[in-house]
């Protein structure tokens, strides 16, 4: 069973890094491409009116405070591996404040992307805590 748990693991850190890549890529293509910049310009625009922005950051607090509720709950002095999720939390939070589709045009598709991350992460934290 400890096996399957490790793999899993690495396959789970693999996913993440495969995103975030995916993320860096899209960021310089939008940057570059006038096809991705069209498209992301409609997206944006269609999303905006949903208020997606205020549901992306919501989501990225309750992620947050399902990590510090896990960490309670688990483990009463959490790890360095627990701060460190938190302050890229935090961070990513941060961004999606500051940040908005104006600024960079990808804006709704890097934080997709970093609320699956953080899911990931989550769940990395609280099935395999050592």
């Amino acid at each position: 069973m400890t096996k399957i748990r490790a793999v899993f693991k690495k396959f789970l850190s693999v996913v993440q890094i495969c995103l975030v890549l995916f993320s860096a890529i899209f960021w310089h293509l939008s940057n570059e491409k006038m096809g991705i910049m069209r498209w992301l310009v409609y997206e944006n625009e269609r999303y905006d009116n949903f208020f997606m922005r205020n549901k992306i950051i919501w989501t990225l607090v309750i992620i947050l405070i399902l990590s510090i509720a896990a960490a309670v709950k688990i483990h009463r002095k959490p790890d360095k591996k627990y701060i460190l999720f938190v302050m890229v939390n935090f961070i990513v939070i941060l961004f999606a404040f500051k940040f908005d589709s104006e600024k960079i045009i990808c804006y709704f598709v890097i934080n997709v992307i970093f609320i699956i991350v953080l899911i990931v992460q989550l769940i990395k934290l609280i099935f395999y805590w050592k």
